[in-house]
């Protein structure tokens, strides 16, 4: 895995669609904070597969700059301990299967939307806890708003702290460590933050 760690103060860096620095530029960039599987490495540039983060689903970036000031940087991912896995990791468990995915699936268009009064809802009405609650990639609801700080397609961060203190005040874990980074969720925003 890699993380971009360059562009930050540009809305990202360049992608292009092949291998050439000469070849078409994308016209997204890959944002700061993003995470990317490695496809394929030749010399200083990197195919990649978008994980995390904001920008093109895969592409050609350069993992450094002429001057040797780093864009990308290998990072290691650490798998989530036993512990912290949920009931939707454990096919035995009464939480697991349509109830859940419904659920999950309504609780990301609330929190990708901005949709407080939704969002208020479904948290008020919905018998789960959100402590047991994971997307299918591994993140908590709170992890999973406050990645929506910074980006290209960011909500006004007024919006994301209003989400974070409702998932708060309705049991999101503050503690909950979410991959691909093995973070807290405090730390994500301080990364997140970062970008804007």
């Amino acid at each position: 895995m890699w993380q971009v760690v360059g562009g930050s103060g540009k809305g990202g860096i360049v992608v292009r669609e092949s291998e050439s620095t000469s070849s078409l530029q994308v016209a997204e960039r890959l944002c700061s904070g993003a995470v990317v599987e490695e496809i394929e490495l030749r010399g200083d540039r990197l195919h990649f597969r978008l994980v995390q983060g904001d920008g093109p689903a895969s592409g050609w970036v350069s993992v450094k700059l002429k001057d040797g000031k780093e864009l990308v940087v290998r990072i290691e991912t650490k798998p989530r301990p036993e512990t912290e896995q949920t009931a939707t990791d454990d096919p035995g468990s009464s939480h697991h299967g349509a109830e859940v995915e419904e659920v999950l699936s309504e609780l990301w268009s609330a929190i990708h939307g901005g949709e407080c009064a939704k969002l208020q809802k479904l948290l008020s009405t919905n018998r789960m806890t959100l402590a047991e609650l994971r997307f299918q990639d591994g993140k908590t609801p709170l992890s999973a708003v406050l990645e929506l700080l910074g980006g290209t397609y960011v909500q006004h961060p007024s919006i994301i702290y209003s989400v974070v203190e409702m998932l708060l005040e309705h049991g999101a874990e503050a503690n909950a460590r979410s991959p691909p980074l093995d973070e807290l969720p405090l730390q994500i925003a301080m990364r997140q933050s970062a970008t804007l």
